[in-house]
């Protein structure tokens, strides 16, 4: 272990080969710049932005004392680095007492040696007295004028929200979820993709999410936990994981989004079809860390009328031979879907290691065949 410590008055950079974060200790220990290195396939005729999963102020510790929030983008951290052969950290430390006498946070910043995204954990210690408190973090990602499009979605594991800009310019959301395990997930123009999924010390949690007004995409992301007691001595941990990655989508459901791996799966196929032509299909996906795994495609014909009886059950299609993908470098499965009759037929996609273990859950995506069906909304035909 090789360990340092300094006052930073330049940002502090923490990389590995697949990502490169700039940290602003003294700013609230935000992460500032966050680049993916291998987003391109020829970096040498690359364009800069062809790699920035984001630049901003990223994951500001944010705490609540009674009614008064305090986001802790001034506070100055000393600086310590630790290394071993499985983790690269940096990690920051300051007195909060302006924000509540005794209170300190410790955050360390983590990467392992092949990984494209990052750990933070936050550690607030009391060292007298009793206090009850809610923590979060908030975020602003800046617009860029090279930015045309900005996307973002935002939630727990049992709901979310999907906001666009321009379209959703200048729109403030404010919900409360219930659940502990929440996140954020942004991806710009060139398919850059920053996914942050964080654990609160306790639920329900109250989620923040602006859009800005121009279409270059600037875009505030903040949550805060239930209130959490503080006893002396004790300590509030709030942990959180992120990817950063090149053309991995915004994955299929709430859940496979807010837990589990840092691995997402995305299912296009198309919401109508025919008998008498197959249905031209494809599963993308990406992981934090180099992956092999193996896809299992599904089939089968769903029932929309009582008089039809049960529903058909899944009838596998296609099984993918190993497939191999680089750290937050998205792959890409074409596939085909010919339908042997009129009617609602489910999709499904299923991604497994190499040794028969799930990644996520299966993906699902309803088709209508011939247009001989009652679930004629599109809203009811999206990838579950």
């Amino acid at each position: 272990m090789m360990a340092t410590s300094v006052m930073a008055a330049e940002p502090v950079v923490l990389e590995n080969g697949d990502v490169r974060l700039e940290i602003d200790a003294a700013a609230g220990g935000a992460i500032t710049r966050m680049v993916h290195k291998k987003a391109t396939t020829d970096p040498s005729k690359a364009k800069p932005a062809e790699r920035i999963a984001g630049v901003g102020r990223f994951f500001v510790p944010v705490v609540q004392v009674g009614e008064k929030v305090h986001v802790l983008d001034a506070v100055k951290f000393t600086v310590s680095r630790e290394q071993t052969e499985q983790e690269w950290r940096v990690i920051l430390r300051a007195p909060l007492d302006e924000t509540l006498p005794g209170l300190s946070l410790e955050r360390t910043i983590t990467v392992w040696p092949v990984e494209a995204g990052m750990h933070v954990t936050d550690k607030y210690h009391l060292a007298d007295g009793r206090q009850t408190l809610r923590v979060g973090t908030a975020s602003h990602a800046a617009g860029e004028k090279w930015m045309l499009t900005q996307r973002s979605w935002f939630g727990d594991t049992q709901q979310d929200w999907a906001r666009f800009a321009p379209a959703a310019a200048d729109q403030v959301d404010a919900p409360t979820v219930q659940t502990p395990d929440l996140y954020w997930h942004t991806i710009s123009q060139y398919g850059i993709g920053m996914l942050y999924r964080v654990h609160s010390p306790q639920a329900p949690c109250a989620l923040s999410h602006r859009l800005g007004k121009a279409k270059s995409g600037p875009c505030d992301f903040q949550w805060l936990s239930a209130p959490v007691e503080l006893a002396a001595g004790g300590e509030i941990k709030v942990a959180s994981a992120s990817m950063i990655d090149k053309g991995g989508r915004e994955g299929a459901t709430p859940a496979q989004r807010a837990v589990g791996h840092r691995f997402l799966l995305t299912l296009d196929v198309p919401k109508e079809g025919r008998t008498d032509k197959s249905a031209d299909c494809s599963a993308t996906f990406v992981a934090v860390i180099p992956r092999k795994l193996t896809l299992t495609i599904s089939a089968r014909r769903k029932s929309v009328d009582w008089k039809e009886g049960q529903d058909e059950p899944f009838e596998v299609l296609s099984k993918t031979d190993e497939l191999s993908i680089e750290a937050g470098l998205a792959g890409v499965h074409h596939f085909q879907v010919s339908p042997q009759g009129p009617g609602l037929y489910v999709i499904k996609v299923e991604a497994f290691e190499p040794n028969g273990k799930p990644l996520t859950q299966p993906v699902e995506f309803e088709m209508v065949v011939d247009g001989k069906t009652k679930s004629s909304d599109p809203e009811t035909r999206k990838a579950t």
